[in-house]
């Protein structure tokens, strides 16, 4: 009688499930369901075929059940429907479970495909859809060093289920543990020529095994039987070994070889269920790194890898032997303190940052990075580990929120303002289509001539309930998902559409800056998309919009930058680096890049006349620009202090509330009837919109 197939002790990786005679499956391990999004009241109306992508050659599906229905076990390469990338490839093996003569069912044990793999077998398939090739021969290559470990993890899960070794020999379902053996095994721990003697065996002894008769294999063939028992005999020496591997696996991050969030979670609810321990405070950390998206879309995933290594190294070197550090997954790291007060909490967590903060030499490049970090104490903030690491993860966003590279520890405010961020992320989804956005335009001075050249668009939400939501409220929470694609689609759609009025009105000269967002930039269809918006407005001259980045974006890979960059220019539009000087751009990769405009930040701006720092930080933006054949525009002028400072030093550029409000489209006409070409002073009213 088998086991149902939650109860198998197998890796997170083995997705192991019956199939009955009919097709129907029966049973399915959490690996299954985690897979195929299927909830345990599905299994009686799930089929196999549903399991099997539509890309897959009907011939395969065929010569699965052909196989399998003759009483033979198969083995091969599946495109499935699942949902997550890393199971839609997967190695599936099935063999026949007999009940006397019969079979009783189709056992399944798969894992996911490498990419070689994957290469081969996506080939194949095109070849067969097409009627270009044969059923490929079921083989199996083995190359991948986790593979082999997810091989042999089959292995014990499969002893797991099918009972004691003594019973092997004479189990017919035992015998599925066999093929396991011969094909994993023997690709793991034997020579090249044994391997082939093996599976050459395996061949010849494939009928006698899926028919149950594993004691006339070893009568008939002595030499096959002794590679059995060699399998077997290695087997009994390593499974303790290997019962550690998969210890490993389960509670440890492959990457960083940290404790993983599910062994963090069994020590933190250790400490709580302990009564030795539970009366003692400890703390749980929380730490995010910040705008790691970033690196590995400018760099590379293998560089971001190493990254969160060096940095799972730096947090180690800092913590005592009894405290914890984890990888919670992805950038996010948990670190669990013993014993300690809150106050001893946040001076290692503000150690932690420091540490951190320092460069990091990765792949040739020196790269800084810095952290949030957010904290929850026991017992006070929690006395339940998901209450704890539920609000460590609220104080470690609102760090985010408060200009990162901070700690915060929790308050109890901070769960009232995760419903709100919450809502307004709800009502931002249905904003554009609800036409609650607007765009307000910012007018840009040229000094030399005082007239009007161009327009900044900024991004306005005015909701029906709450009023206007200040961009500074709502833009970082659509930067975090792809909302912020949508809302850049939105604007650039919109400004095209008033540049094409501008050229309808004898004003086609004038320009209209809009900003992109480091995940619009780095979205491989982004120059593709660009291109196909312009050419629904004819009529638009490129050269009159601007694309306007921020400058920690181009802080990265110079060359990929420049890759996407140059595309750009090749359309015809103009680029400018927004907030100039508050970044750490480098002047050897700026004089590289295809940009026609710094902005010089608002901050530097507004203490012109009071600040001498910020009046040489405008004066050396503004001869960097010059020396690389730049336009500048200084942003935030509301004084005629700053403009004659600002003309003192040849910026060529000024907005700001000194010369006119941000307007809205039904207000631009108007407006500029009184002021275009010629801008007509006095200046503009200092009121805000």
């Amino acid at each position: 009688m088998l086991k149902p197939v939650d109860n198998f002790i197998a890796p997170q990786k083995i997705i192991l499930f019956h199939i009955d005679l009919t097709g129907r499956v029966v049973e399915f391990n959490e690996a299954f369901k985690k897979a195929f999004s299927i909830h345990s009241d599905q299994k009686d109306s799930l089929e196999f075929s549903q399991l099997c992508h539509p890309d897959m050659p009907k011939a395969i599906v065929e010569n699965i059940w052909e196989t399998i229905q003759a009483g033979k076990p198969w083995w091969g390469i599946i495109k499935t429907t699942s949902s997550f990338p890393e199971t839609t490839w997967l190695v599936q093996n099935i063999v026949p479970i007999y009940e006397g003569n019969r079979p009783k069912t189709y056992l399944s044990v798969a894992y996911p495909a490498d990419a070689a793999q994957i290469e081969i077998t996506e080939q194949q398939f095109h070849q067969l859809n097409a009627g270009q090739a044969t059923l490929p021969k079921p083989s199996l290559q083995v190359k991948s060093p986790s593979q082999k470990r997810i091989i042999l993890f089959s292995v014990l899960a499969l002893t797991g289920m099918l009972g004691a070794c003594s019973q092997l020999d004479n189990s017919a379902v035992g015998l599925f543990f066999v093929v396991i053996a011969m094909m994993g095994f023997s690709y793991l721990f034997f020579s090249a020529y044994t391997q082939a003697r093996i599976k050459a065996k395996l061949h010849q002894g494939i009928d006698k095994l899926s028919q149950g008769r594993f004691n006339d294999i070893i009568a008939d063939d002595s030499d096959w039987g002794q590679q059995l028992n060699l399998i077997r005999t290695r087997f009994a020496e390593l499974s303790a070994r290997h019962y550690e591997e998969a210890h490993t696996l389960a509670y440890y991050d492959a990457l960083t070889d940290l404790p993983n969030r599910i062994l963090m979670v069994e020590k933190i609810q250790q400490l709580i269920s302990s009564p030795s321990l539970s009366t003692k405070p400890f703390s749980v950390l929380l730490m995010d790194l910040d705008h790691f998206k970033e690196v590995n879309d400018v760099f590379s995933h293998d560089l971001g890898d190493e990254l969160i290594q060096q940095v799972a190294n730096r947090i180690q070197s800092l913590v005592r032997h009894e405290d914890m550090v984890s990888r919670m997954g992805g950038d996010e790291y948990g670190i669990l303190l013993q014993e300690t007060t809150s106050k001893q909490a946040v001076l290692k967590a503000n150690a932690i940052l420091s540490a951190l903060v320092k460069p990091y030499l990765l792949q040739g490049n020196t790269l800084s990075v810095s952290a949030s970090i957010g904290i929850a104490h026991y017992p006070e903030h929690g006395r339940h580990y998901e209450t704890l690491l539920k609000h460590a993860d609220l104080a470690m966003y609102a760090a985010k929120e408060n200009g990162r590279n901070c700690v915060f520890e929790f308050e109890p405010d901070m769960a009232k303002t995760a419903r709100k961020t919450l809502n307004l992320e709800t009502a931002l989804h249905q904003a554009i289509e609800k036409q609650q956005l607007k765009l307000a335009f910012q007018p840009q001075i040229h000094f030399d001539i005082q007239s009007v050249v161009g327009f900044e668009a900024l991004l306005r939400w005015q909701h029906p309930k709450w009023g206007m939501i200040s961009p500074d409220d709502f833009i970082p929470i659509a930067e975090k998902s792809d909302l912020i694609v949508q809302l850049g689609h939105w604007v650039l759609s919109q400004t095209l559409a008033m540049l094409q009025q501008f050229k309808q009105q004898d004003m086609a000269h004038l320009r209209i800056a809009i900003n992109v967002s480091a995940r619009e930039f780095w979205r491989t269809e982004f120059v593709e998309d660009l291109q196909a918006q312009l050419s629904q407005f004819p009529e638009v001259d490129p050269s009159c919009l601007e694309l306007e980045l921020t400058e920690r974006l181009a802080m990265g890979d110079p060359e990929k930058i420049v890759s996407v960059l140059e595309a750009l220019r090749a359309l015809g539009v103009r680029l400018s680096i927004d907030d100039f000087g508050t970044g750490y751009s480098s002047l050897s990769y700026l004089r590289r890049y295809p940009i026609q405009v710094l902005k010089i930040d608002k901050s530097f701006v507004q203490d012109i006349g009071k600040n001498s720092d910020d009046d040489a930080v405008c004066l050396s933006i503004v001869s960097l620009a010059q020396a690389l054949n730049m336009e500048t525009i200084a942003e935030g002028v509301e004084t005629p202090q700053q403009e004659a400072f600002l003309k003192s030093i040849h910026c060529t550029h000024a907005q700001g509330f000194y010369y006119a409000m941000p307007l809205y489209a039904d207000e631009l006409s108007a407006w500029l009837s009184e002021n275009y070409p010629k801008l007509n002073l006095p200046k503009a009213n200092l009121t805000h919109i």
